[in-house]
This record gives C-alpha cells, sequence and structure tokens, in this order.
C-alpha cells in the first residue's frame, strides 16, 4: 500500500555532559519493549527505590525520566531512561515526528 512502511530505523546520538553526576549510566535504551503495537508516548519522572526497584514520582523529586510506549492491548513499555525531562521530551519528540502519535508528559507542560 502506497504510503505505509512496514521497517523504520529510528538512530539517536545523546550527548552526555560531564558536569552531571555519573553514578548513573544514562541514557539508557530497551530497544526490545518497542516491538509490540502502541499507540502513544508517554513521559514520566522516575525514582529509584532500589536497585532495579522504580517508580513514577512527582517531578522534581525524580532521579532520571523514562519514555514510554503506551501499548495497544494496554499498559506501557519503557524504552529509554534518561537524565532529564529535556531528554525525555526531545526523544519522544523524535519518536512522534517519526510515527505521527500523540506524547504525554507528567508533571508541569514545558
Amino acid at each position: 500500500m502506497a504510503g505505509y512502511f512496514y521497517n523504520m530505523k529510528i538512530y539517536v546520538s545523546i550527548e552526555l555532559m560531564s558536569d552531571v553526576d555519573d553514578s548513573m549510566e544514562l541514557p539508557e535504551f530497551y530497544p526490545n519493549q518497542a516491538m509490540t503495537p502502541w499507540n502513544d508516548i508517554e513521559v514520566h519522572p522516575i525514582i529509584e527505590i532500589e536497585k532495579g526497584v522504580c517508580e513514577v514520582i512527582q517531578e522534581g523529586m525524580e532521579s532520571f525520566w523514562s519514555v514510554y510506549l503506551h501499548q495497544l492491548g494496554g499498559g506501557v513499555k519503557c524504552i529509554a531512561d534518561v537524565r532529564s525531562k529535556i531528554e525525555a521530551e526531545m526523544l519522544a519528540e523524535l519518536i512522534h515526528n517519526c510515527s505521527n502519535t500523540r506524547i504525554h508528559s507528567s508533571g508541569n507542560n514545558s
């Protein structure tokens, strides 16, 4: 069908700033999570409670930000963890521009 494409590659380049706390290995991407059908992009502030245990938290208290794909069958899948809201929003915007989906962001909209 004209106008439809089934395979798409997205290349992302993120520059890590040296004046940021290097205790976390961010950004981290989880491309296999994007392999199921999705229709929306969500951006949320996250706190790591303990190693490998994270939850969404109020903006301003976060350890990092995560970008999620809202699944057609329900639920969300995290596809990336990044250091800042602006990095999360830039990644969500890139995905949005390539796929024409909606973006939902927790906290204050900028």
